[in-house]
């Protein structure tokens, strides 16, 4: 065609992407509609390098076309190279087959960090939560009736919670972006005062928020997405890692029970006394799972001080320090067997609702099986607690049993075609 032609085609054009910007932009943007027009039905991708990688793939180009332009103008951005992996780390080929770039965008631990077990199993990402509640709230809503089942979107709940997981990303979202859990976030680090100072402002903001709220739809909103609560167990896990135990416990206390009370890591409340406070069967499994770890952590604490106990001047003094600080080990790691049962109780129940999701639309195969995968491992490391406190208080047969049967699921989950390069590493010391 002439320029004259296309000269006069170019307003009409112009006009016609600005009514579609105007219409996606001021379209209600959800969670259900997200990425829907970047890929085919049932073909979910999530991040540009899935969608990158399957159009690759379409168009029969090969992976590293294009690439080492853009990786000679951004060295830096790349990372390191990816680890050649060993026997131990391989999987049934066969299911792995079955998704060739599950991993490609975060099987090389590119930021270098040190991880402990606990910071890697036992925290789920924002997103995936809110994803799984609206599934959740969905399925119910479908047994239930509309009516009886609260609605999330176009409350303020939804509003803080939508704030606090853009802040989570920017955050702590790693350096080479990761979609599949638990490579999605960074663990404690330097950074950790700035987390922290974060993370006491979000509290309050949403605590005020359910003080003052007068929606009732929001009100039965917050307490199905207990927001505040999964707040509190990220700063009771830094503090925990820093050896604070006092301030950790009195985080969680706060979260089932307001008010002045005891705070001490022996005497934390049962789930009987708050489990009416909370109705997500999640957050109550990772709450219990967090009061009987600050109990144990304080008998660990107590051991290590045995020592002292010589420096006593007489041999009755010494004998009666040793008693009083062997019945306080007892009684931490009693207290922290009874919150670790209940844990495994609750995991427990939350992997046999866990099927029913599947009845939500927006519930696909790769949210199951990775919500599957934290569930499990969660419940492992609540199986792995459970096998050090039993010893100390007295059961050892207890504690065999429970080590054979965390060894078990260790190596039931590192065979996993969904666990990643870094959670198997982690998974292969465990147990």
């Amino acid at each position: 065609s002439s320029p004259a032609a296309q000269n006069s085609l170019a307003p009409t054009r112009r006009a016609a992407m600005a009514g579609n910007l105007k219409l996606t932009h001021q379209a209600p943007l959800t969670w259900h509609s997200r990425g829907a027009p970047l890929c085919p039905e049932g073909s979910h991708a999530p991040t540009w390098r899935e969608r990158a990688a399957r159009h690759r793939a379409h168009l029969g180009v090969h992976p590293r076309c294009g690439g080492d332009a853009i990786g000679s103008a951004r060295p830096d951005a790349r990372g390191p190279e990816p680890a050649e992996k060993s026997d131990a780390f391989c999987v049934a080929s066969e299911e792995l087959a079955m998704a060739p770039s599950r991993f490609a965008d975060e099987a090389s631990d590119e930021d270098g960090e040190a991880e402990d077990r606990w910071e890697t199993v036992a925290r789920v990402d924002l997103e995936r939560y809110i994803v799984y509640k609206n599934s959740h709230l969905h399925v119910l809503a479908a047994k239930r009736g509309c009516a009886s089942v609260p609605t999330l979107e176009h409350t303020s709940v939804w509003q803080a919670a939508l704030e606090m997981l853009a802040a989570e990303r920017s955050l702590l979202r790693r350096g080479l972006r990761a979609t599949h859990w638990p490579c999605t976030l960074r663990g404690a680090g330097a950074d950790d005062e700035v987390v922290v100072a974060h993370l006491h402002s979000w509290i309050e903001k949403v605590e005020a928020l359910g003080d003052t709220i007068e929606d009732e739809d929001a009100r039965e909103a917050l307490r199905e997405f207990p927001l505040a609560v999964l707040l509190r167990h990220a700063l009771a896990d830094r503090y925990a890692a820093a050896g604070d135990l006092r301030r950790a416990t009195e985080v969680l206390v706060r979260a089932v029970s307001t008010g002045p009370g005891c705070s001490h890591p022996h005497d934390t409340p049962l789930l009987l006394c708050w489990e009416g406070n909370i109705r997500c069967g999640f957050v109550r499994a990772h709450q219990c799972l967090r009061f009987g770890r600050v109990a144990l952590l304080s008998a660990r604490s107590l051991l290590l001080g045995a020592h002292e106990d010589a420096q006593a001047y007489t041999p009755e003094l010494r004998a009666r320090r040793a008693a009083e600080r062997g019945s306080a080990v007892e009684k931490a790691a009693g207290w922290a067997r009874r919150h670790l049962v209940a844990a495994r109780s609750l995991f427990d129940a939350e992997l046999s609702g866990a099927s029913a999701l599947s009845e939500a639309s927006s519930w696909t195969q790769t949210d199951a099986s990775l919500w599957s995968l934290a569930l499990r491992c969660a419940r492992l490391e609540g199986l792995l607690l459970l096998a050090e406190a039993l010893p100390l208080a007295g059961r050892h047969k207890e504690a065999e049993d429970v080590g054979s049967e965390a060894k078990r699921e260790s190596a039931v989950l590192q065979a996993d075609p969904w666990a990643a390069p870094r959670l198997r590493q982690v998974l292969a010391g465990a147990a």
